[in-house]
């Protein structure tokens, strides 16, 4: 019986819980939810299976080797233990990724080298040269974590980032994390059955990745570069019979998707990671309009916003336009249900709704919070 793979796939704070229902629909096994990760036992399908299914992760790492250290040399030498031409080949460029929170480590880079110099050695030692490395695009990333004397090395099979969907044609005003979108809407429990507006949409990120939802399209099977394509054991048969899989299971479209933007470029923006993506151009309805101006189209479906805070809007000004969505809402959005993704806490203070759920999360370096809100028709009484 072939052994199971430790498999830790990568993900945003407070997007636990929606990856690790995505990885165990991808075959993950004795799943087990971490900060900002979820582990899971599987094999080379599963592997594949979150690289290119999961609408949450970030990177999808599987652990090789996990050793005890007392000094430095113990780490050198448990690095150099590993039978590294098994997993890549001498011709191969690699990088080490180290995440160190260890009183045993005083400088963060000096782990990495020493791994580093294990694998140049181990190299050379049985095959007379060593591989190279590569900062930039490597062909190989090898994970270092090291717990105070406990030490984890895994080989990232994504490579560049998963939220790097390749639909992109051009990014402003720092774009919202592709992967952190697909998760809000999740936790907002968007399934693709209702149509959705954004009245901040920006290039639509939020608008993309639910349609991406709502046609169940895997969101990285257009992608192709993985670091997993340069490992010894790549199955070439099981990738394609994966993509394959994936491909089948795509469906119509039968949401409509409601976006608006002050700035044009943002809005023509929008439109070209709708083309790219090859969706349908009748589905998408994004203008160039100020967000009072957002209107419901048809039936009550999710309103969602990802409002300017912290370097792009002063305080004050924050918290009035967090009052005026709040009004919005109010007045034209009954019935549907809201997801609002804020770094201004005193905005969200003076929303002037109850959120039924608060989710902490963060938006680069910037602490933010996820706000759900059921915008009842009637009465919440009538409504029970």
């Amino acid at each position: 019986m072939e052994k199971k793979l430790s498999i830790v796939v990568k993900t945003h704070q407070g997007l636990e819980s929606v990856l690790a229902e995505e990885v165990k629909a991808c075959g993950g096994e004795n799943i087990e939810v971490l900060n900002r990760a979820v582990a899971c036992e599987g094999d080379l399908e599963t592997v594949y299976r979150c690289n290119l299914a999961c609408n949450t992760a970030l990177r999808v790492l599987v652990t090789i080797s996990s050793f005890t250290i007392q000094n430095q040399n113990d780490l050198y030498d448990g690095a150099y233990k590993i039978p590294w031409h098994r997993y890549f080949d001498v011709d191969k460029t690699f990088i080490i990724d180290g995440v160190i929170f260890s009183d045993l480590m005083r400088n963060s880079q000096f782990p990495a080298l020493k791994v580093k110099d294990a694998i140049a050695d181990r190299f050379r030692n049985e095959f007379g040269k060593r591989p190279s490395i590569d900062k930039v695009r490597p062909d190989v990333r090898v994970h270092l974590l090291i717990r105070q004397d406990k030490v984890d090395i895994a080989l990232d099979s994504s490579g560049e980032p998963l939220n790097q969907r390749n639909y992109r044609t051009r990014s402003l005003r720092a774009p919202l994390n592709e992967a952190l979108a697909a998760g809000i809407l999740k936790l907002a429990g968007y399934d693709g059955s209702v149509d959705i507006y954004d009245p901040f949409c920006g290039t639509g990120t939020f608008l993309t990745e639910a349609a991406l939802i709502a046609s169940n399209t895997a969101p990285n099977v257009n992608r192709k570069d993985f670091c997993l394509k340069n490992w010894k054991n790549f199955d070439r048969e099981l990738w394609y019979s994966v993509l394959e899989d994936l491909r089948d299971k795509e469906k119509e479209i039968e949401a409509r998707f409601y976006g608006s933007d002050r700035d044009q470029e943002a809005v023509d923006t929008t439109r070209e990671h709708w083309i790219k993506l090859g969706l349908e151009p009748d589905l998408l309805r994004v203008t160039r309009n100020h967000f009072e101006d957002c209107r419901p189209k048809g039936e009550p479906g999710l309103f969602v916003a990802n409002p300017p805070y912290g370097k792009r809007i002063d305080e004050d000004d924050a918290v009035e336009l967090h009052k005026a969505i709040g009004d919005l809402l109010k007045q034209e959005f009954k019935g549907f249900k809201a997801a609002v993704f804020s770094g201004s806490m005193k905005g969200l203070k003076h929303f002037g709704l109850r959120p039924f759920k608060k989710v902490p999360m963060f938006n680069g370096s910037i602490e933010c919070k996820l706000h759900l809100y059921e915008m009842y028709a009637g009465s919440k009484k009538n409504k029970a």
